[in-house]
């Protein structure tokens, strides 16, 4: 939830609602200065054909260029060289930049910090920061335990206030979990087991000096909602021969997903081997969506190759728009057909826009998530000319009791199905719709968790682009803008609104099979 003339979270990844600033700036404010410096990259004028050194370095003509000596001459600070050829990042003031822009012919862009509030899940409605838990005199006790009534670790449990979020707090190896809260009631209280067991969203817990067990129900492989109905069965060679980059939090090394051929991390321009074992669980739980090999959460497209990007810092929810440009360049470099793009922001940015540019100008199809703010617009980039903007469908009475993908408020419905309240919308802005509720997939080593949200949507859509992709190599050709232009007509075409209008779902959901 996860631009260029400009680069949303969620979950939000939804990434749902960010709060961004300059490089180098404690505020945005502080650029009234003209002394004060902001962080900026460079973007290469023209590139050629990408190739090069295993892909890692795009080849680039440009009309102008700028090198370390070049900026430190100017006075400017000259910060890192990228991975991709031209592209450097430095910090300047205005002066600075206007003169470099002058004497290279080059835009410099600014190099923008994008924190993703510590939400979970996703799919709640964005706020501007993620809270200290709240103090007060109340205790609220719980134990946790599930089905057996064997007490369950690490569940995170998160207060709703208002606009208000607290901090996660974990039960221990015993299931306990202790809450000091201001008000004798919690409004909504989240619980988030951190796999193999469903959500739960209660309401209006009151305080209470014995603790409250809660009992999760575990997640049944075999029976959760696979929207067969609006999708059709997914087979073993759907997808083969197309190649997808997931640009996300990282991609877990989980047993069930040898469809990841390889894994890198972009930091501060430089891409490098990803080596995180235990990256943020949004990308993993993405790329399963994909190419999950498991027989009963099998991928969408689970032969096609998966490439990750992991674009944020280990252990942090944030992203800078340097990372997330190099990482889209490299994918082209790798000569990917699909990028998925489950991240999103409120507000548009230069350079991202030009690396989506650059994608699509290379053949490549860029599926983002329209955003999980309950607008009747899409979020960034999702909202980027020719962007397929991805919003999500639920089914009713298809989750556990209880559990918060039950619990989602539908904007819309039609038949068994609905378009959940959170989703963004918009006929102007939505490309098609696909499900993002209570969705099954990926997570950690070797668990399973169920998540909502666009961010869940988007790589179904990915994922049938490949299908029919993979399906019509022979007739779609080698990578080029035209072809490009008809798999996006052949995705739009296969789609059906099953009973909603355009406003809520755009084309419709792709049935490609």
């Amino acid at each position: 939830m996860l631009n260029i003339q400009h680069l949303h979270h969620v979950e939000s990844y939804r990434l749902s609602r960010v709060v961004w600033y300059p490089l180098g700036n404690t505020k945005w404010e502080t650029r009234m200065s003209e002394s004060v410096q902001t962080e900026y990259m460079t973007f290469p004028k023209s590139f050629s054909m990408p190739m090069s050194n295993e892909g890692f370095v795009l080849t680039s003509q440009c009309a102008g260029r700028i090198d370390e000596a070049f900026v430190m001459e100017s006075g400017a600070d000259f910060l890192n060289e990228s991975s991709i050829d031209g592209v450097v990042l430095l910090r300047a003031s205005a002066t600075q930049k206007a003169e470099l822009e002058s004497n290279t012919g080059l835009k410099l862009f600014e190099n923008r910090e994008y924190e993703l509030p510590q939400l979970y899940p996703l799919d709640m409605l964005a706020c501007e920061t993620a809270d200290e838990p709240f103090d007060g005199s109340n205790e609220f006790k719980f134990i946790v335990v599930d089905e057996l009534d064997k007490p369950v670790l690490g569940v995170a449990f998160i207060v709703e206030h208002g606009l208000m979020f607290s901090k996660a707090v974990y039960s221990n190896h015993l299931g306990e979990v202790s809450i000091q809260f201001g008000l004798t009631v919690m409004r909504i209280l989240y619980v988030r087991p951190p796999e193999n067991y469903w959500p739960l969203l209660l309401r209006g817990r009151s305080h209470s000096n014995d603790p409250v067990v809660i009992r999760l129900t575990a997640i049944d492989l075999s029976k959760h909602e696979r929207y067969v109905q609006l999708l059709g069965t997914p087979l073993a060679d759907d997808g083969l021969g197309v190649k997808i980059a997931v640009i996300d939090t990282g991609v877990a090394r989980h047993v069930d997903l040898t469809a990841v051929k390889k894994r890198y991390a972009v930091s501060k321009g430089v891409v490098e081997d990803d080596n995180l074992r235990e990256p943020d669980w949004h990308g993993t739980h993405v790329a399963g969506i994909i190419g999950c090999s498991h027989e009963e959460v099998l991928g969408h497209a689970p032969a096609a190759d998966i490439v990750s990007y992991r674009v944020c810092p280990a252990g942090k929810r944030s992203m800078s728009t340097a990372d997330v440009v190099v990482a889209i360049l490299n994918a082209v470099a790798q000569n990917v057909d699909i990028i998925n793009l489950s991240l999103g922001f409120n507000a548009s940015d230069d350079a991202i826009v030009e690396a989506i540019s650059y994608a699509h100008s290379s053949g490549v199809l860029v599926v983002a998530a329209v955003g999980n703010d309950a607008k009747g617009k899409c979020s960034f980039p999702a909202s980027v000319s020719d962007v397929v903007a991805v919003t999500a469908l639920g089914r009713g009475e298809a989750y556990p009791f209880g559990s918060s993908a039950a619990l989602q408020t539908a904007r819309a419905t039609s038949g068994d199905f609905f378009t959940p309240y959170f989703a963004n919308f918009g006929q102007a802005h939505v490309g098609c719709a696909a499900p993002g509720v209570g969705i099954v997939s990926t997570v950690n080593e070797s668990g399973y968790q169920a998540e909502s949200g666009t961010s869940m949507a988007a790589p179904i859509v990915s994922a049938l682009s490949a299908t029919l992709l993979s399906r019509n190599l022979s007739n779609l050709g080698a990578r080029t803008p035209e072809r490009l232009n008809r798999l996006r007509d052949m995705l739009y075409t296969s789609c059906t609104r099953a009973g909603f209008h355009a406003e809520s779902v755009g084309h419709g959901v792709p049935f490609v099979r």
